[in-house]
């Protein structure tokens, strides 16, 4: 299983939350403004758009 198959199954069964794929929704003060899967470059900017659609790994 690929990182991106790995995050996308965590995030339709709800363990990741938006902020923590990639910062949206997250306030200033929250460490998951900065530290999030798109900031620490674990997936693109693009892939977490795909992980919250549902779509396959562009």
């Amino acid at each position: 299983m690929s990182k991106y198959e790995e995050l996308q199954l965590r995030y339709r069964e709800g363990f990741i939350t938006d902020p923590q794929l990639d910062g949206t929704g997250a306030e200033e003060t929250s460490k998951y403004a900065a530290q999030n899967y798109v900031a620490l470059k674990v997936i693109t900017q693009a892939q977490a758009d795909a992980i919250r659609q549902g779509a396959r790994d562009p």
